[in-house]
Formats: structure tokens, C-alpha cells, sequence
């Protein structure tokens, strides 16, 4: 059986391996017209072996699946959805290459981004980790709160901070970030016109003393993009 630990505990004890485990996270990012599958710190965007993403998916704005071939360059890797309607975008890094040295930890990085209005989001069952908007996060718009309710193993998960600028900042603003209630909820401020990452982060000891990071990303557009 898993003893679930919040990251704010880890750090009374292991500090130095969870800063360095949640240090770089994983997003998908809208670039030339194309899905980018993101590793960095921040503003700052690093490669990684690409073979180490280890599963993508996709879903229609009624729920239904899409599939996704992973096009798979020297430095990121490309998502590209099998149909144009695409509304919500996921996959699963194995960041294990990050920290080789730690053979009993296991480092998984996840991200989705939501694409369209009115795209559902309860079908997420791929993932352990998600952070769900309450409501379209394509309509809150920059300034505005956003209601999120996270998820682990599909029940809610009290206790977890989530980042609300994690592409701009980093992990530097964590001490400030919300955390969720009892019921898993928390609200944060969008920040940005343009893209949106949220992220989440937990942390699970098990009985033998192995450790898992979890790691979770939500992108998203605060204005609606338009062509001049």
C-alpha cells in the first residue's frame, strides 16, 4: 500500500530530492502551428531524450479519443493529432534520465492542454495526476480566478500546491502557491494573455521506501488567439 506525501512534507526530509526531482517540469506548448511537448525550467527549455515520452492521447470536444503520433526530433518531441478537432492534448514523460543516479525513485512528468472551448475533461483517465478547471478555462481570461479541483487516482487530493505561472517563473514562486482544500480544491489567478502552464506536484513513498514524483501541467490560452 502507498503512503501519499505532500511535497511540503518531503521537504522536513528529503528537501534535496524533491527540489531536484520537481525542479524541471513537462508541458505541451502551440508553436508554428504545431504541438510542442516542452522539458525546462521555467522560462528556460532544455532537450531530453525524446524516446523517454512514453505515451500521448487525444480527445474531441464530446469526450471521444483521437490518436497521436509522436514525431520524435533531436531536442523535443511533436504531438500531432490524428484530426484537426482536437480539444484536449495529453502525454507522460518518464524524467528518470534527469536523476540516473536515484535507481529507486521514479520521476513522471505529465502534461495537457486544453485546445478548444467547451472541451470535456471528466474522460482524463490516463494520467494519475490532473488538475481539472471547474469551468472553460478558455473563458476566464487574464486577472480573473480560475477554480481547480485535482485529482489523484480519479479522487480528490487535499494538500497539493499548484503553480499558477509555471512556464514564467518556475518553481521560485512555490512558497506562495495555492493549495488544495480538503475536497481538492484551489483557486488561482490567470495570469497571461497568451499561454497559461499550471502545475501541480505530489510526492508517494511506498512500503519498501521507493519514491515517486508526480508532476502534472495544464496549458492553456487566456485570450482567445485571433489573425490580424
Amino acid at each position: 500500500m502507498k503512503l501519499r506525501y505532500l511535497l511540503s512534507s518531503l521537504l522536513l526530509g528529503t528537501l534535496a530530492a524533491a527540489q531536484a526531482a520537481h525542479a524541471h517540469g513537462f508541458w505541451i506548448e502551440p508553436r508554428y502551428g504545431r504541438l510542442e511537448a516542452v522539458f525546462g525550467h521555467g522560462p528556460a527549455v532544455e532537450a531530453y531524450p525524446t524516446d523517454h515520452l512514453f505515451a500521448a492521447w487525444a480527445y474531441a470536444p464530446d469526450g471521444s479519443p483521437i490518436r497521436v503520433d509522436i514525431q520524435r526530433t533531436e531536442t523535443h518531441a511533436l504531438l500531432v493529432p490524428r484530426q484537426n478537432e482536437a480539444a484536449v492534448v495529453l502525454a507522460s514523460l518518464d524524467a528518470k534520465f534527469f536523476r540516473p543516479e536515484d535507481s529507486a525513485t521514479k520521476n513522471i512528468k505529465n502534461a495537457f492542454i486544453v485546445l478548444r472551448e467547451g472541451a470535456r475533461l471528466d474522460q482524463i483517465k490516463d494520467i494519475r495526476l490532473v488538475l481539472v478547471p471547474e469551468v472553460d478555462p478558455l473563458k476566464v481570461g487574464p486577472g480573473n480566478p480560475l477554480p481547480i479541483r485535482v485529482y489523484v487516482d480519479g479522487k480528490p487530493a487535499a494538500g497539493v500546491r499548484i503553480m499558477a505561472d509555471y512556464r514564467g517563473v518556475g518553481t521560485t514562486a512555490f512558497e506562495s502557491a495555492a493549495t488544495t482544500d480538503a475536497e481538492g480544491r484551489a483557486s488561482i489567478i490567470v495570469r497571461n494573455a497568451g499561454l497559461n502552464v499550471l502545475a501541480g506536484f505530489i510526492a508517494e513513498t511506498d512500503e519498501n521506501g521507493e519514491q515517486t514524483f508526480l508532476h502534472t501541467t495544464l496549458a492553456f490560452l487566456g485570450l482567445p488567439y485571433e489573425h490580424s
